[in-house]
């Protein structure tokens, strides 16, 4: 766990102290460990920073202000305590929001972006049902987000991998879900 000042974040890291940075951030509803896999894989090359956004796995969980653009100002400090930038910020779904925001509101810690669907850049129909979806997530919690996830993963999609992730959105807070 590292206290930020403004929150207190877990995460992992690995790979060299002395490595080039690589930020690896997990989408809506999930946690770091979604990276394990390509954490480990990375580390030979660089030092592998693997947060835990707030209101997420096992980082403090603030009353409010769980958005994209909160969670940028905390990876922002989270790179100048651990002083590894600039980084390349590699964000999947509503990761690839935060490192895209986190490389606009500090660009001097920000060496390259990845951002894997990002979750952003809807049209038509998919716009005029996330005011209805929110209700719902407000109304259900995390139950009907979790449901929703899971009727988005491919059926070629290993079964772990897709029981992992709801497993983790269910243990996220309702009040960060929605």
């Amino acid at each position: 766990m590292i206290d930020l000042g403004r929150i207190r974040l877990f995460c992992t890291g690995l790979g060299p102290a002395d490595g080039p940075a690589l930020l690896l951030v997990h989408g809506w509803g999930g946690d770091g460990r979604e990276w394990s896999p390509h954490a480990e894989s990375l580390a030979d090359r660089f030092r592998v920073i693997v947060p835990d956004l707030r209101g997420h796995g096992r980082s403090e969980v603030p009353a409010q202000g769980n958005t994209p653009l909160e969670m940028a100002d905390d990876l922002a400090a989270l790179v100048e305590t651990l002083h590894c930038g600039p980084a390349v910020a590699v964000g999947h779904s509503m990761g690839g929001q935060v490192v895209n925001a986190l490389a606009v509101r500090h660009p001097e810690l920000v060496r390259s972006v990845v951002a894997l669907d990002p979750a952003h850049g809807a049209h038509g129909a998919e716009v005029d049902e996330i005011p209805g979806r929110l209700a719902e997530y407000q109304e259900q919690g995390s139950r009907a987000a979790a449901d929703f996830v899971a009727g988005a993963f491919s059926a070629q999609a290993p079964l772990g991998l897709r029981t992992a992730h709801i497993r983790t959105m269910l243990g996220t807070p309702d009040h960060v879900i929605a």
